[in-house]
């Protein structure tokens, strides 16, 4: 069951490095000197970049409680 934490620790990490991916870029765009519709169409880009990454990290913290319990 250890391998269940380690591979849940490994999702959890590479969800939270997207995450964190997201919010960089997300502060670039914001801080460009764009019209609203050009600003907001690219934060639209990054939106299922943002949804896959909190997926990602929301299995590997579902793997790392099953991998606690077993």
């Amino acid at each position: 069951m250890g391998l269940l934490v380690y591979a849940g620790t490994s999702c959890a990490i590479a969800g939270l490095a997207g995450i964190l991916f997201c919010l960089w870029k997300a502060l670039g765009i914001r801080r460009l000197p764009l019209p609203d519709s050009e600003t907001r169409d690219r934060l639209n880009r990054l939106l299922p970049i943002n949804f896959g990454s909190l997926a990602i990290a929301s299995i590997g913290l579902m793997l790392i409680v099953v991998g606690i319990l077993l």
